[in-house]
């Protein structure tokens, strides 16, 4: 029996290998302030490097966030090893942080940051302890885990319109179908909505 000495061909490469965009989270904070309950809009970067939640000093600032002092300087590292301009001296006071209907308090450390279109960093710790489903090709979070059922999305329910495809990939223990539009012409121009009896008593809602 004889064999096939020659070598086996290797798939080639000839272009570059390929980049994705980063996944950035648009997040409200919400913060007490001299008796005043203030908010901001931030973006944030998630960061596989960031060993802790940071914020950039220029927005918190302006923001006017409220900072705890350390008693100690404790320099905040990236993931060179390499010590963050600014960091270690302060970090904010509790916030309120809002992701869509998900809601959880957090700290961040205060540090120098270049100006760019990103506020802060987030952790990949962050994600362990929430664990979101991510849908990475539309960077988009979904809230499943049970503990965050039970103390980070908010108890009031939320209508949302969704096309039939947009139905079709979801779970079916997430969604509740209250009632479907039938489109009378392709222009969409007159809609009627049919109700399910369990909730006619919600028939002011789509009307």
């Amino acid at each position: 029996m004889f064999r096939d000495k020659r070598p086996e061909k290797r798939l080639r490469l000839a272009s570059p290998p390929p980049h994705t965009g980063s996944i950035d989270l648009s997040v409200r904070l919400e913060w007490s302030h001299n008796q005043q309950r203030l908010s901001g809009e931030a973006l944030l970067l998630l960061d596989s490097g960031a060993t802790g939640a940071v914020l950039s000093s220029d927005w918190v600032k302006n923001a006017q966030v409220a900072c705890v002092p350390r008693m100690e300087l404790t320099p905040i590292v990236d993931a060179s090893g390499n010590h963050i301009p600014g960091s270690g001296l302060h970090y904010t006071a509790t916030v309120d942080m809002y992701t869509g209907d998900h809601v959880n308090k957090m700290r961040f450390e205060v540090a120098d940051m270049p100006a760019g279109t990103v506020n802060g960093y987030m952790p990949m710790s962050w994600l362990k302890d929430h664990n979101p489903d991510i849908k990475w090709e539309k960077g988009s979070l979904k809230w499943r885990s049970e503990y965050c059922k039970a103390h980070c999305l908010r108890k009031e329910r939320r209508l949302e319109l969704i096309t039939e495809a947009e139905l079709l990939a979801e779970g079916t223990d997430n969604i509740f179908v209250m009632g479907m539009a039938l489109y009378t012409d392709e222009d969409s121009e007159f809609i009627k909505i049919k109700i399910f009896p369990e909730y006619r008593d919600y028939a002011d809602i789509f009307s």
